[in-house]
């Protein structure tokens, strides 16, 4: 399965790919807002992980237009202590997890969204 991975900072979203692919997801990343709104109109994504703060955006407001037909998890990262901001609404987003990323617990998250491995499904 498809997974787009959304961070402006290229070292987390190569980290995050590299364990993802492990896990048996196909992945793709991209860097800034523009770019995932690309790729969710273009691509068939069942899962997304984006950052809150974009250098051109907020990750909230991805899925501002709805959540795309396949995509089965959404999945939003901040490292901010502050309450999260009201731009954009997590009413698409199925978890926030607060940044470092614990990976057991994203792994966890992924796998009860849909329901399997991602290589098995």
């Amino acid at each position: 399965m498809r997974m787009l991975v959304v961070d402006d900072e290229e070292d987390n979203a190569e980290l995050l790919a590299l364990l993802l692919e492990r896990e048996g997801w196909d992945v793709v990343c991209a860097s800034t807002f523009e770019e995932a709104k690309r790729e969710l109109a273009q691509g068939n994504y069942a899962a997304l992980l984006t950052d809150v703060h974009l250098s051109d955006g907020n990750g909230l407001c991805l899925l501002d237009d709805g959540r795309p037909s396949g995509l089965r998890v959404a999945i939003v990262t901040t490292g901010s202590a502050a309450p999260m901001e009201t731009e954009g609404t997590l009413e698409y987003f199925d978890a926030v997890m607060s940044k470092p990323i614990r990976t057991q617990e994203l792994i966890e998250v992924l796998h009860r969204a849909v329901g399997s491995a991602p290589s098995e499904a």
